[in-house]
């Protein structure tokens, strides 16, 4: 049976990136846009600690350090979530 025009072949390496994107899409509400870093509340460098953070509205993610909301940090705003007035 030959291949019609709507056929396409994929090497693996294309079927491997075309199921982590699915599997990635899938599970997107779950799944952390970037990483924030964590101070604890402390002056210690050692005391952080990564935290996973799904908002799209941050910036300088790598730079600047953000409490995650156990450590009194504020909770990410995410699409649909009210604008921030700074109140």
């Amino acid at each position: 049976m030959g291949k019609t025009d709507t056929e396409k072949t994929y090497t693996e390496t294309q079927v491997q990136h075309l199921i982590a994107e699915a599997i990635r899409l899938a599970n997107s509400p779950q799944t952390p846009t970037h990483i924030h870093t964590c101070d604890s509340g402390s002056l210690d460098p050692a005391e952080r600690h990564s935290w996973p953070c799904t908002s799209p509205y941050c910036e300088d993610v790598s730079t600047v350090v953000r409490r995650c909301v156990e450590h009194g940090g504020r909770k990410p705003r995410l699409k649909g979530d009210p604008p921030d007035t700074g109140a």
